[in-house]
């Protein structure tokens, strides 16, 4: 995958997009959407990641920043099932980068309105 494939993944992926989608998850919603992109996040910010993994989660975060999705997020309930089952899946290509030093990291980012 080359640079411009991983920019063109990244134009609806922004950090501060992301922190402030995290910020108006619905604590109903929960830890485990929120677990599930900050997993993300900290493979995407970490260097031994490979490129072609990063574009598929500046892909995924994407799609979960973006206000249009197949549900829309402010349906009760079932909101974020798209978003929770894309993340899943990538997370589940890329469970071999979850070592336990990423788990600790995303779990520091945690927002303490999550944190059990």
């Amino acid at each position: 995958m080359s640079n411009g494939d991983y920019e063109k993944f990244g134009s609806h992926y922004s950090e501060d997009g992301l922190w402030r989608k995290l910020s108006g998850i619905p604590a109903s919603v929960g830890r485990g959407v929120a677990m599930q992109a900050l997993l993300l996040y900290a493979l995407l910010t970490d260097g031994d990641v490979p490129l072609w993994a990063k574009a598929l989660i500046v892909g995924v975060l994407g799609y979960l920043i973006l206000p249009v999705d197949a549900i829309p997020d402010a349906i009760p309930i079932i909101g974020y099932t798209d978003d929770a089952a894309a993340m899943a899946l990538v997370l589940q290509q890329l469970r071999e980068y979850v070592t336990p030093a990423v788990r600790e990291r995303a779990e520091g980012l945690l927002p303490e309105r999550f944190r059990q």
